[in-house]
């Protein structure tokens, strides 16, 4: 660019009148901006995003167009559960980190603006008043015609008047500064969309550890009630001597061991919901006695994952990652810009007087104008090692792109897979509590019979709450993981963003109160 630059140049000044081409290559100049351009990366991707070799049949089932709206549709809603998309719905509009991170984007959009501010002109009023001494010893007559009468040392001095300054952006330096906070802006909205996904993220997940320790709570409820009915049977058999009384005791030990079961899901349950409330923006107990029990939420069977180019675009880590990337590359051009000489355009128009009483009168009108050109020429290796620092932020920003990258894929493969095992889990758990629930009911039928003794009832019933309790637990993991693919995704912070957005009037009033600040 630097060759195109200088050629246009010369063939400008050969063949423009004088004051022509000077103009037109002050102009060219201004184009050629200092720094490299920035490209946005392309980095290797797989061919593919899962699914695994077990999933492969039914998702070449999904046509393209099916898959895109799969993409499209807000995830939560695929657990068809009304009351977790409307606490999601109040946590994006509620949730104190989120206040955090708007109050952040913000702050960021202010620092851009500053800086498109440096490309105008700058304009400043000043006063001053007061009286000064010159030296009787300093050069020029001034000392001779004091002590003659005709002149004094000590005098008054009033100016008012204004002050303006324009720097020309002749290699681009300021618009490189512009362009990395745009970047960085950008850059922070993303964060801002990050913390969207985390946060329904979480809160999806606090209402399913929620549910899990409702059903295991309900679970082990029953079968306490079904081991106290137990226990009522073998003492009426103890007492008509049916039964020994090591039975009895059995079933008791049994009893308590369910009792003691109770008190950690109980404490679970509480510590889900308060969770659950402190992620909506409201206190710990907020959510006591609203949310009435209810189900475990169901995934679907089946989560598309898309292309693998897709997920640069969905996911907020891996955007604001270029975004920091792009702002590395345009502060390099800044630091360049650092040291190449500036022209600034400057110039004034005010009143001066050594009478107060004369100070507005058009004989005290002074006015100065002109261009002044600065070259930085000796900063003790500031300069260059200012260069050699922001080449080197950029081959970090550049790393870290890649390796955002690296850990989304790494996510979703990995999220993919440890769904699809849970899915396993839970099928082969549900088929080991139907056969546990049979079999604990054909021992109670012998048991009633006299053809088993009472330890083998206790031990079916035993296995049929350690196999209830662990298809509960598989249930829960299941929606977990189904959580784990969708938030390693990235999709869906497009509505949570609607979602966050500031009513109409709120945005109209928030856009005023702006405009009378500035």
């Amino acid at each position: 660019m630097r060759n195109a630059c200088k050629s246009s140049s010369l063939a400008l000044r050969r063949s423009l009148p004088r004051w022509s081409a000077v103009f037109v290559m002050v102009l060219l100049a201004a184009a050629c901006t200092v720094g490299p351009d920035y490209r946005a990366p392309e980095p290797p991707l797989p061919d593919r995003l899962g699914p695994a070799p077990q999933q492969a049949a039914a998702a070449e089932a999904v046509s393209t167009d099916e898959a895109l709206v799969l993409e499209q549709l807000a995830w939560w809603d695929e657990f068809d559960d009304p009351v977790l998309s409307d606490l999601i719905a109040r946590g994006v509009r509620g949730n104190l980190d989120l206040e955090i991170a708007a109050a952040r984007v913000a702050e960021a959009r202010a620092v851009r603006r500053a800086q498109g501010g440096r490309l105008l002109p700058t304009v400043s009023a000043a006063a001053s008043g007061g009286r000064q001494k010159a030296s009787a010893n300093g050069p020029g007559p001034l000392a001779e015609l004091a002590e003659a009468g005709l002149a004094s040392l000590e005098n008054d001095l009033f100016t008012v008047g204004f002050d303006a300054a324009w720097e020309l952006d002749l290699f681009g330096r300021v618009g490189r500064a512009r362009e990395a906070a745009q970047a960085r802006l950008e850059g922070v909205e993303e964060l801002q969309r990050g913390v969207l996904l985390l946060v329904a993220s979480e809160i999806a997940g606090a209402y399913v550890e929620l549910r899990g320790a409702e059903l295991r709570l309900e679970l082990a409820e029953r079968n306490l009630g079904i081991q106290e009915d137990s226990l009522q049977v073998i003492e009426g058999k103890v007492d008509s001597g049916l039964l020994s009384p090591i039975d009895a005791e059995r079933t008791r030990a049994e009893r308590a061991s369910l009792v003691a079961a109770l008190a950690p899901l109980r404490a679970q349950r509480e510590a889900a919901g308060h969770r659950l409330a402190v992620l909506l923006g409201e206190s710990p107990g907020a959510l006591r006695g609203e949310l009435a029990p209810g189900p475990v939420p169901e995934p679907p069977a089946w989560i598309g994952a898309g292309q693998p180019q897709d997920l640069l675009s969905r996911r907020p880590d891996v955007r604001r990652a270029e975004r920091e990337l792009h702002a590395a590359t345009a502060e390099v051009g800044v630091a360049i810009g650092e040291r190449i000489p500036r022209l600034v355009i400057g110039g004034s128009r005010g009143q001066e007087s050594a009478d107060l009483g004369d100070l507005l009168e058009s004989a005290s009108r002074t006015w100065s104008f002109g261009p002044r050109i600065e070259l930085p020429i000796f900063r003790g290796g500031q300069l260059a090692a200012g260069v050699e620092a922001a080449r080197a932020r950029l081959a970090a920003a550049d790393a870290g792109y890649r390796s955002a990258v690296l850990l989304a894929l790494e996510e979703v493969e990995s999220s993919l897979v440890a769904y699809r095992e849970s899915r396993a889990a839970h099928d082969a758990l549900d088929e080991a509590a139907s056969a546990s629930g049979r079999a604990a009911d054909l021992a109670e039928v012998l048991y009633d019979e006299g053809l088993r003794d009472h330890l083998v009832l206790l031990d079916a019933q035993r296995s049929q709450t350690a196999a209830d309790d662990g298809l509960a637990l598989a249930r829960v993991q299941r929606a977990l993981r189904a959580l784990d693919v969708y938030r390693a995704l990235g999709g869906g912070w497009e509505i949570l963003e609607r979602w966050a957005a500031p009513a109409p009037a709120e945005a109209v009033a928030d856009g005023a109160e702006a405009a009378v600040g500035e």
